[in-house]
């Protein structure tokens, strides 16, 4: 998350900035645990009941992607060999 040292001299500036990293790295936490609970259907074998953050960005959150709209409807596309599709898919199933 890189906030070691924060950006600036102000209190308001570094509030915000702790505020919005304790929030995405809550998001990234629950995010692995929801795959962790998935591990049936993940490409690799998961033998631990929690992934670090670094874990959850190389495998989940830095999968290529792009956002196509068509006939009036959002979807969310991936390439043909991406090995987490069938896990993100089932995560993002359950929010819809």
């Amino acid at each position: 998350m890189d906030l070691e040292r924060l950006p600036s001299g102000k209190l308001c500036v570094n509030k915000i900035i702790l505020l919005c990293g304790m929030i995405s790295c809550n998001v990234l936490r629950a995010l692995g645990q929801k795959v962790v609970r998935r591990a049936g259907i993940a490409p690799i074998r998961i033998k631990v009941s929690r992934w670090r953050l670094k874990t959850v960005l190389q495998n989940i959150v830095y999968c290529a992607g792009k956002l196509v709209r068509h006939a009036g409807r959002l979807e969310l596309q991936f390439g043909k060999l991406c090995p987490w599709y069938v896990v993100i898919k089932d995560i993002s199933a359950a929010y819809a």
